[in-house]
């Protein structure tokens, strides 16, 4: 009986041990943090439906996302970790990033009210834009196209001294 008394005490002193451990903020993060929050038009301030929220978490490379808001403009993505977000929303096929990530700690809900502001595509100044409007683009291009004639024409001249042999004159 005193083998069963010792197994007791030590399953006890393990338990005592390990209760400590069980309030640490690593095991609060397990419950997870939340963000929740309402997604509101910026011309007429109301909430906007069918938006998705995106978060991801750069330091570990992690997606979350909610489901689309309803009516009333609504979202939670809850079971997140505890880290810095960067937020971006989807809308009618258009991504929008938030500009100021957000931090949560270990078991936090955090709210949020997140205003779109989506110009239309009648009012945007892309309307109608070409390639050539993007500097960059542009400039990837005409440096293209250069690396190609001068390749075209360096072929060029070795097939006209292939063709001219120094013994016809």
């Amino acid at each position: 009986m005193s083998t069963g008394r010792t197994r007791s005490r030590m399953i006890s002193i393990i338990l005592v041990c390990l209760l400590p451990l069980c309030m640490s903020p690593a095991f609060a993060a397990s419950e997870g943090s939340a963000l929740t929050g309402i997604v509101l038009d910026a011309g007429s301030r109301t909430p906007l439906s069918g938006v998705q929220v995106h978060m991801a978490d750069p330091a570990s490379g992690r997606f979350y996302a909610s489901e689309s808001t309803g009516p009333d403009g609504t979202f939670k993505v809850d079971g997140l970790p505890a880290a810095t977000y960067e937020i971006g929303l989807e809308q009618d096929g258009g991504l929008y990033l938030v500009p100021n990530p957000v931090s949560l700690a270990p078991g936090q809900n955090h709210l949020v009210e997140v205003v779109l502001d989506v110009a239309d595509e009648e009012d945007s100044d892309t309307k109608g834009a070409t390639i050539w409007q993007n500097p960059l683009t542009a400039a990837l291009l005409v440096t293209g196209s250069a690396i190609l004639i001068g390749l075209l024409l360096e072929e060029a001249v070795k097939d006209k001294e292939l063709v001219q042999s120094p013994l016809v004159p």
